[in-house]
C-alpha cells in the first residue's frame, strides 16, 4: 500500500444551498447527514492531488 502524502493545514472548500432536500424533517435546519456529506466532499477536495488512484 502506498504511503499517503499529506500535509498539516490542507484546505478543502465545498459549498451548498440549504433547501428542502437537505434539511432535517423535524426542524427547519441543515441536517446532520447533509453536513457530514459536505465535510467529506471538502476533505476530498483538500486531498485532491495527494492520493493515488488506488487510494480513492
Amino acid at each position: 500500500m502506498a504511503e499517503l502524502m499529506r500535509s498539516v493545514g490542507l484546505v478543502g472548500e465545498k459549498s451548498t444551498l440549504v433547501c428542502e432536500h437537505n434539511v432535517a424533517p423535524h426542524v427547519p435546519r441543515f441536517s446532520t447527514p447533509s453536513m457530514i456529506s459536505l465535510m467529506e466532499q471538502a476533505s476530498l477536495v483538500a486531498l485532491e492531488g495527494h492520493l493515488t488512484l488506488e487510494q480513492t
